[in-house]
């Protein structure tokens, strides 16, 4: 969030409109979590703090309680230190919150806040993996074709075709054309449409250590092939 300067109220304001306007959008589908060094305190009463209260009031955040009191912000003075770091919740009832822990500032964090971090207890619901295909149609081997054959199963289904009556549906002569065509190719194509098994392999046992030992046999195959095959260290080391 914008930080206090100079007419930093107004870019404040703004910024809390664009938060509302994605809880808008997300509340009712998501669990929200707003977290986040909010340049405002809970805890205080400036103009800039009646923005945080009235925002929260509004959204219908909340708080946890499993929030403690530590402060979070300390002044690179030394003197000033504040809590402004927060989690807003929808709902703490939706939410199984373990506990929300303020870290103590250390060396390495080159920042003015320190970490506050949340846990949370959830279950994951693990998801059936597909089932592998077993098999696939085989392509249609159209040159095979007996074209004779072929038209005369067409002709016999077109007759038939203007015998389905005007009560049939676009739906039921689309069907019956689709129907004839298979049956047409049945009768004049060998195995059309017929189901082939899929070739399985096995699970990959590739390794950084099967890569280094496939790279140096490459490497030392070479050096043997650019010698004429003649070299009979490197065609002992080929062999071990």
């Amino acid at each position: 969030m914008p930080s206090t300067s100079k007419n930093s109220d107004e870019e404040y304001k703004e910024m809390l409109i664009e938060l509302e306007e994605c809880l808008e959008i997300y509340k009712d589908s998501h669990e929200v979590i707003l977290c986040g060094d909010m340049n405002a305190s809970m805890q205080r009463a400036t103009g800039r703090d009646h923005l945080l209260h009235n925002f929260i009031k509004e959204t219908q955040l909340t708080m946890t309680e499993k929030q403690c009191e530590a402060n979070t912000f300390f002044h690179h003075n030394g003197k000033f230190t504040s809590k402004i770091d927060y989690f807003f919740v929808q709902d703490t009832n939706g939410l199984n919150i373990e506990n929300i822990h303020v870290h103590e500032m250390n060396c390495l964090n080159c920042s003015d806040h320190t970490l506050i971090a949340m846990t949370l207890k959830t279950n994951i619901t693990r998801k059936n993996r597909k089932t592998k295909k077993s098999h696939y149609t085989a392509k249609t081997k159209w040159e095979k074709c007996d074209v004779n054959t072929y038209r005369k199963e067409i002709k016999r289904k077109t007759n038939d075709f203007y015998n389905l009556g005007k009560k049939s549906t676009v739906r039921d002569k689309v069907k019956y054309v689709i129907d004839a065509l298979h049956t047409a190719a049945k009768h004049s194509i060998p195995n059309y449409m017929k189901l082939k098994r899929l070739k399985r392999t096995g699970r990959g046992i590739w390794n950084p250590q099967i890569g280094r030992s496939s790279k140096e046999a490459k490497i030392t195959f070479n050096k043997w092939k650019n010698s004429n095959r003649t070299c009979s260290a490197t065609k002992l080391e080929l062999k071990q």
